[in-house]
């Protein structure tokens, strides 16, 4: 995932530098939102690109603790409304341009989004509480999921939020409760919270990897890591030279996190130590000595110039990018050029709102507070009040609201998610056999994920007509394929699947159907190796029970989501006229390395084979969102199960030859 918060302004900080700017840090800062920005963009080897929100944390943990701690050694107080002023007057302005203008696009750009997604996260975002709805909000499996939100970059400022709220009154705490060795009490205190907050993050990560994502709980640590640095006695150009050049290898270990972390691993476990440590040695090294080569090179004017604008950059690039996405502009040039306009954005930003209010003197500070209370208050409002007042705008002849309710009301689920039990997802490893038919004729299993089983309406009829029973053996997002694989939506390895897959295997080995049929998403996280051994692991096992094992060829993914093109583009498309809008060459989207890991798999097995229909999915080799007025796809990647039942002809025409004896349809 993926997202990361600007650190305070320095000039609000002076920490253990006494109030003097550290351009290196400026950098610092330019190399966190520019690592993120690539990483969300795709950019190969910026794979742990969200490794920036860590080097941020690390960044706001130093500042602030700075800024408490003179406070606290000249005046053994904190002025909370002063404290609060600040945050408000640095980070208030700029996120709320950010959020009116990410929620107009929702209500106006992007009429397909998922309305109360975007109201909801905007709501608790307005709050400064982002992090607490992405992590308790219960995302089905064919809903939007978080990274639909425009809003899902603001779950850090929620953490950061949530530090300010408690760290002044903590320190507070220390020096009125130690008041012969404060200091000294306040590095303990802060050593102990790194240390119990680490600890606790790697538990959590194991049993409750999505809070430990999102919560502050969890993120804590980090921050007070760069309180830490602020915190200890290290006095500037001291220090042995191996300690004053630690920002070398701290710049390798950000390196290595880039490189060597995905958002397929456990996360933060044991990796985030690399962006720790690594924000952690540079920060001291440049305590230590500013001439240092690394300091040097976080003080040269590009890096210090991304780094001045990175809080507005930051704010900017995540709705971008998902409008752009969303738009179905999430090729390459495509993400290029949302992240040059997010820059652009970010710019403007920064020169004619941060620029304007966060150096103005604070006359009021609980004023000013109050106000930003208030504002806040507003913001969480608005989305609910444009969800009721906002007005359809004209696409050519077409209205977008009854587009969008035509196009809302032909998607199509398959009846097999509405039978509890049938799919438990990843709340449960049982297998629930759903079966179809009166059990009398011969029998087939259909197994596989959610895009193995689109195409049930189509199955249903085929076997159906044929006078067989049908049985439905299903879990979402679970590949039938003999390997483990770390869940991204579930933030670890999806154990639950493993089970399941055992159980299906060991059902069809009891029940020795005629036939089971298997299909699986080409997107999962294996190499083809993997396709191909994993894969044909697992027929091997149904072959143990099943005359025929037939695997079906994943279907195209479009490179965009298909409903939402068809609501911006209905003008052009449902006039059958021939519009190239919201298509895609087969040749482009067809998963063709994992076709030929699954023909490898089943070659030489008997009684296997591999079937492909996306010819039929994608004729003449253009695969649309709609097609003669029906909507093709409920997604970017899931058929949409009205059109999927159009398919039964060419299903049984391509199953015809592994149904045997048995079967009983004359196919066309």
């Amino acid at each position: 995932m993926v997202t990361t918060q600007q650190a305070l302004d320095q000039t609000d900080s002076p920490g253990a530098t006494r109030g003097s700017f550290r351009p290196d840090i400026e950098g610092l800062r330019g190399i966190a939102v520019s690592i993120v920005v690539l990483g969300h963009a795709g950019v190969a080897g910026f794979s742990g690109g969200f490794i920036g929100v860590d080097i941020f944390f690390v960044i706001s943990g130093f500042l602030i603790t700075g800024l408490l701690l003179r406070e606290l050694r000249a005046t053994s107080h904190v002025d909370f409304f002063a404290f609060y002023a600040r945050r408000v007057r640095r980070l208030l302005p700029a996120f709320s341009l950010m959020a009116v203008c990410a929620m107009l696009a929702v209500v106006f750009i992007v009429p397909g989004t998922d309305q109360k997604l975007q109201a909801l996260s905007g709501l608790w975002a307005a709050l400064w509480s982002s992090n607490i709805f992405f992590s308790i909000a219960d995302f089905g499996y064919f809903d939007a999921s978080a990274r639909d939100s425009m809003y899902l970059h603001t779950w850090s400022l929620g953490v950061e939020e949530q530090f300010y709220l408690l760290w002044p009154a903590l320190l507070l705490f220390v020096w009125k409760l130690s008041a012969k060795r404060p200091m000294r009490a306040a590095v303990g205190v802060i050593a102990a919270v790194v240390l119990i907050g680490f600890l606790s993050a790697l538990v959590a990560t194991s049993i409750w990897p999505v809070a430990a994502y999102y919560l502050t709980p969890f993120r804590l640590w980090e921050l007070a890591a760069g309180g830490l640095c602020c915190a200890l006695p290290i006095p500037r150009g001291a220090g042995s030279a191996p300690l004053r050049h630690g920002g070398i290898a701290g710049l390798l270990l950000l390196a290595a996190g880039c490189v060597l972390l995905t958002e397929h691993i456990a996360y933060p476990g044991y990796g985030v130590l690399l962006p720790v440590a690594g924000a952690v040695l540079l920060i001291v090294s440049g305590t230590l000595d500013d001439r240092a080569f690394a300091s040097r090179w976080l003080a040269s004017s590009p890096l210090t110039f991304v780094g001045r604008m990175s809080y507005s950059w930051y704010l900017w690039h995540w709705p971008i990018l998902v409008i752009a996405l969303r738009s179905g502009h999430n090729d390459p040039a495509g993400r290029i050029a949302a992240v040059a306009i997010s820059f652009a954005a970010a710019l403007a930003s920064y020169w004619f709102v941060e620029r304007t209010t966060r150096h103005r003197r604070i006359i009021d500070a609980r004023q000013v507070v109050v106000a930003g209370v208030l504002a806040s208050a507003l913001l969480a409002l608005m989305p609910s009040f444009w969800r009721m007042t906002a007005r359809p705008t004209a696409h050519s002849e077409l209205a977008s609201a009854t587009i969008e309710q035509r196009v809302r009301a032909s998607l199509s689920t398959p009846e097999i998610y509405s039978i509890p039990g049938c799919d438990d997802w990843y709340t449960s490893d049982r297998l629930v056999p759903c079966t179809f038919g009166d059990g009398k004729g011969p029998t087939a299993v259909v197994m596989g994920d959610s895009l193995g089983l689109h195409l049930f309406p189509g199955l249903r009829r085929v076997f159906a007509d044929a006078g067989w029973t049908l049985v439905v053996l299903t879990k979402s997002s679970c590949p039938i394929v003999d390997e483990p694989f770390f869940y991204e939506r579930i933030h670890r390895n999806y154990t639950e699947c493993e089970n399941w897959r055992k159980s299906a295997n060991a059902y069809v080995q009891e029940t020795k159907p005629d036939i089971v049929i298997i299909g699986s998403a080409g997107s999962y996280p294996y190499t083809p190796e993997q396709w191909t051994e994993g894969s044909r692991r697992a027929i091997g096992a149904l072959k143990l029970g099943a005359r025929n094992v037939v695997v079906l060829a994943p279907t195209p993914r479009l490179p965009f989501d298909g409903p939402s093109c068809a609501i911006n583009h209905a003008a052009t498309i449902f006039r059958g006229d021939g519009s190239s809008d919201c298509t895609a060459r087969l040749a482009d989207v067809e998963d063709y390395n994992v076709e030929t890991a699954l023909a490898n798999a089943v070659a030489g097995v008997p009684g296997t084979s591999l079937v492909n229909i996306n010819d039929a999915i994608c004729p003449n080799g253009l695969c649309a969102a709609v097609r003669g007025g029906r909507l093709v796809y409920r997604d970017s990647q899931h058929l949409n199960a009205v059109y999927a039942q159009e398919l039964a002809s060419v299903l049984a025409k391509r199953l015809a030859p592994y149904m045997g004896s048995r079967e009983r349809i004359a196919a066309p």
